[in-house]
């Protein structure tokens, strides 16, 4: 059974946000939740209404009634609503051993702003005995009345009492950027910044976090996990009525291998031999977000040649290739959407003719390439910056005891292999 996390929020109608999503964010982390509702609210993916909050009676029996059958070491406060619910849930948890993951919810998504007493309230009854805060930027600055931003604002937003602080949702365009203060050592994470708003990301991102703590991670990589994962299923289509998205937490995600597999049964009936490396070709596709070869999907062998063409050798896994994986996560360092590479054998005439077809072309030299440095990661950093921006192709000439090779870099399996069949013609 997988751990409990004890979740207290408010309901959300729309499913995107609240007691509903933390549910299903927690068990996507391989968490169980069981919830204290604190309020109703009244809206949907256009506008915001109303809250109604719980008596107050109600909510402490509700806590009563799991506090005295469950042993939980986690718990997340999300939508507490008013001043009096404030109160009486923080009263009611000082006498818990209970690790508080807060999400505090001042506004949402559709412009609603919470009164200043509930800022007051929170300040006296829940910051005090807060283990994680994890305000968005906006709200950590009516917590602290400044202007301030990143590491000043963690450490004004640290000093009112939480043990460890997380500033969400982004410092930086075009990327996002959260700031982690804990146990006195601070630390980054970046993604894109997606070209949309969307419903209900606070509760996500807190409650994935929760869950994954529950499964053991410590904070930094909880934080890592929940903030790739957040940006995965933000990725898809979330739109469920005639306002903003919510985020997917159900549809299954984009499977990699599968991609790869398709991808490689098209290379062994349409790559002649003659355009196939000696050491053999293979194809690594990247999940979104990937910072190690373990998220990065490739052939466990590679394409070979066979009488009658290329075979592939081995099935597509994640972790499949480091050799492969090192090209795409230089890639994804200058550009998060270029996910996949597919290397194939060089020769001068697909270099001409990429130019032909106004593919963008990035080399290296590999007697250039600095002592102490790996080839692909420097290679591709190189050819990158040397050009300006991410190209279609990055080749090089070979070296010694070094076969020269055409890597194709591309948004996905299908449309690395579209390249490599223009450049086949």
């Amino acid at each position: 059974m997988n751990k409990p996390v004890l979740v207290i929020g408010g309901s959300d109608p729309t499913g995107g946000a609240g007691i509903q999503t933390d549910l299903k964010a927690l068990a996507l982390a391989g968490a169980h939740g069981c919830t204290v509702i604190t309020c109703a609210t009244t809206q949907n993916t256009s506008e915001f209404k109303t809250i109604r909050p719980l008596p107050a009676e109600d909510i402490i029996d509700q806590l009563d009634a799991l506090l005295d059958d469950v042993d939980f070491e986690y718990a997340k406060l999300g939508l507490l609503g008013s001043p009096e619910t404030i109160r009486v849930v923080g009263e009611r948890l000082k006498s818990e051993k209970l690790k508080l993951i807060v999400d505090p919810v001042l506004s949402f998504t559709l412009g609603e702003e919470l009164s200043d007493d509930v800022v007051q309230a929170y300040t006296e009854h829940i910051l005090p005995q807060t283990w994680t805060l994890t305000p968005n930027k906006k709200e950590a600055r009516r917590f602290t009345g400044r202007g301030d931003c990143g590491r000043p604002l963690a450490e004004s937003v640290h000093k009112l009492g939480p043990e460890h602080v997380l500033i969400t949702g982004g410092f930086g365009d075009p990327r996002t950027v959260e700031v982690l203060l804990t146990q006195g050592e601070w630390h980054k994470f970046r993604s894109p910044r997606l070209p949309k708003e969307v419903h209900g990301t606070g509760c996500t991102f807190t409650s994935l976090f929760a869950g994954y703590l529950a499964r053991g991670d410590s904070i930094p990589d909880a934080v890592a996990r929940a903030k790739r994962m957040l940006y995965n299923r933000m990725l898809l289509p979330g739109k469920i009525g005639k306002g903003i998205e919510i985020v997917d937490l159900v549809s299954p995600m984009p499977d990699e291998k599968l991609e790869i597999a398709k991808a490689v049964e098209r290379y062994c009936k349409t790559v002649p031999l003659y355009n196939l490396p000696e050491v053999g070709s293979n194809i690594s596709y990247a999940q979104p977000q990937a910072v190690t070869p373990e998220e990065i999907a490739a052939l466990e062998g590679r394409m070979v040649k066979c009488t009658g063409g290329p075979r592939a050798v081995g099935c597509p896994e994640l972790g499949g290739s480091h050799h492969t994986a090192r090209i795409v996560l230089a890639v994804m360092h200058h550009d998060p959407s270029k996910r996949c590479a597919i290397n194939i054998k060089y020769r001068p005439e697909l270099v001409k003719r990429a130019g032909q077809l106004g593919l963008k072309i990035g080399t290296f030299k590999r007697e250039d390439e600095p002592p102490g440095h790996k080839s692909m990661e420097w290679g591709t950093h190189h050819a990158i910056k040397t050009l300006g921006e991410v190209p279609d192709i990055i080749y090089d000439e070979g070296g010694m005891g070094k076969e020269p090779m055409i890597r194709v870099i591309a948004r996905s399996p299908a449309e690395a292999m579209d390249l490599v069949e223009k450049l086949l013609g």
